[in-house]
């Protein structure tokens, strides 16, 4: 789905790539992430700017934003002009950003995580040409179909051409892309973002009657999925996801 390299839109121009869609439609956060990626590439001597500077990119951001927070050089707030914080609350907790306790779990799993995607940067292998990197056609196709499918889920929404790519929109991307191949850290920063929140903030576990230690639970979990495949894990999170979508679904007044 979406693999050709071309577009057409009704009302627009005929044949625009689909990288040239995204320049022309994308807001200043998400060009921002997107130059940020860029001047990743470039720093490591890359040929090809991938999911991997995209999500390292994005940590930098979310940093920043936890350090203006706790030096109170910005205040929290959930009208923020930027969008990537949103996809951070619904992977953790829908207030994650709003004291400093979660700010600093939070802070905690993005340095971790950021130095991870430094290590894999550097082996990278390196730009044998002197010409500027390219966005991959992974990328640029994942951010493509993440648009659509953004724009879709609104059963309301009946054209492309109100909203824009925004910063929000590339990191989903980058997070949950088409091919496997970048799922070496992926999924590993997937899981570190759910777990250390549901290691601090939650004990119990279950319903009714049939309640039981957390704590237990999750490192029996976590040993049975050290375990599993890749695969396997992928099918994890994607029942996960459907489990949250009909919850969600429900909470809205649909019936699946």
């Amino acid at each position: 789905m979406f693999k050709n390299d071309f577009i057409t839109f009704t009302g627009k121009k005929p044949g625009v790539s689909k990288k040239d869609f995204i320049d022309d439609n994308i807001t200043p956060y998400g060009r921002e992430l997107m130059d940020n990626s860029l001047e990743l590439a470039k720093k490591y001597n890359h040929a090809e700017v991938n999911n991997y500077h995209v999500l390292r990119a994005s940590l930098e951001i979310i940093k920043k934003y936890i350090e203006e927070l706790n030096d109170n050089k910005r205040t929290f707030s959930e009208n923020v002009p930027f969008e990537i914080w949103s996809v951070i609350t619904d992977m953790t907790l829908p207030d994650v950003f709003k004291t400093k306790p979660q700010r600093d779990t939070l802070l905690k799993v993005i340095n971790e995580q950021i130095k991870i995607f430094d290590e894999t940067l550097k082996e990278l292998p390196k730009n044998k040409s002197n010409n500027t990197p390219v966005f991959s056609k992974d990328l640029i196709n994942d951010i493509y179909s993440t648009y659509l499918i953004d724009k879709t889920d609104d059963e309301d929404e009946k054209t492309y051409s109100d909203e824009r790519i925004s910063d929000a929109t590339i990191f989903n991307a980058a997070l949950y892309p088409y091919t496997e191949k970048y799922n070496k850290l992926i999924l590993p920063l997937k899981e570190s973002l759910k777990s250390a929140f549901l290691i601090e903030y939650s004990h119990l576990v279950g319903t009714g009657d049939c309640l039981i230690d957390g704590d237990i639970f999750r490192e029996e979990f976590a040993n049975w999925k050290s375990k599993q495949s890749n695969t396997k894990l992928q099918e994890l999170e994607t029942l996960d996801n459907m489990i949250l979508d009909a919850i969600k679904a429900t909470k809205n007044g649909k019936i699946y």
